[in-house]
């Protein structure tokens, strides 16, 4: 007996989130090189034709479009996959996520903190040890069960980050870590951080660096335009544009160094002499008080 055929996967046209238009201009095809297709209920459906990524014609946003229609139950990549990507970069992760948290504490956090998008959690670890009150939110079910749920230990909750379960103000600081990409409307959830950061806190955001040095010196061949697998694509400007339509105000940059010494002075030299060298784009941003809760 012959397993029933996946059903065929749906494409969708999509308008940018920042601006609302609906022109765009053709800026790269990519062909399908480092993701074979999707998982559906766990069932693998390849994917082999090229995609699009497209300009807003407008605010100038890149994003994928069409793009795969996202359901619930569609992933990029299968639980194994998950766990290696995970065990590979923790000790890089570390490094960042003790860069973040200095970076917060000296902007007087130290409170409550929210990991939306937390993945395996480490984060959520490494900010407890420091002494915050911290919480994440993560879509897969296999990452948040693996976390623990003790007394005294963070708290993570399976759920979706355009649509946090929490009270409006009720986080000193917000992440966005490496998730914006990801996800099927950035404005929106950029949005829901916002609503949930207290007035004056932080919402710190980091994502590809879609205007470094690197992005223009290999364009369609820069790795991180995956369009299976990362839908936006954001320079400094279209960054802080979906910031300041959502309450915040852009205080500084946010850099994750990574755990090897080569690229920590690296970056640390770019910075010094004023270029964008870091395949990485990270904004600081603080809430304003009395903005409206949501925007």
């Amino acid at each position: 007996m012959t397993s029933p055929r996946p059903e065929p996967l749906a494409y969708e046209r999509v308008s940018c989130p920042l601006c609302g238009e609906s022109e765009a201009e053709l800026r790269f095809r990519i062909p399908n090189r480092t993701r074979a297709g999707v998982y559906v209920n766990t069932a693998f459906h390849p994917v082999a034709e090229a995609h699009d990524i497209v300009r807003c014609r407008q605010c100038g946003l890149l994003f994928a479009s069409p793009r795969l229609s996202r359901r619930d139950d569609m992933w990029t990549y299968s639980v194994q996959e998950e766990a290696a990507y995970f065990a590979a970069t923790r000790n890089d992760r570390a490094a960042g996520n003790e860069a973040l948290l200095d970076t917060l504490e000296a902007m007087g956090s130290r409170g409550r903190l929210l990991d939306a998008g937390c993945g395996d959690g480490l984060l959520l670890a490494q900010a407890a040890a420091r002494g915050w009150e911290a919480w994440g939110v993560e879509r897969s079910r296999t990452l948040a069960g693996q976390q623990p749920r003790t007394a005294g230990h963070p708290v993570t909750l399976l759920g979706d980050i355009a649509h946090l379960p929490f009270a409006s103000g009720a986080f000193d600081a917000v992440c966005l870590i490496n998730v914006i990409e990801h996800v099927a409307n950035p404005a929106t959830v950029i949005a829901e951080a916002a609503r949930v950061t207290r007035p004056k806190g932080v919402v710190a955001v980091h994502t590809p660096n879609a205007g470094g040095l690197a992005a223009r010196i290999h364009g369609a061949r820069w790795h991180h335009y995956d369009p299976i697998e990362h839908l936006f694509y954001f320079t400094r400007r279209t960054l802080q544009m979906a910031l300041e339509q959502h309450g915040l105000t852009v205080t500084g940059t946010l850099e994750l160094p990574g755990a090897a010494v080569t690229k920590r002075v690296l970056l640390a030299l770019s910075q010094r002499l004023g270029l964008s060298l870091s395949n990485g784009l990270g904004l600081l941003a603080r809430k304003r008080p009395g903005a409206a809760e949501g925007g």
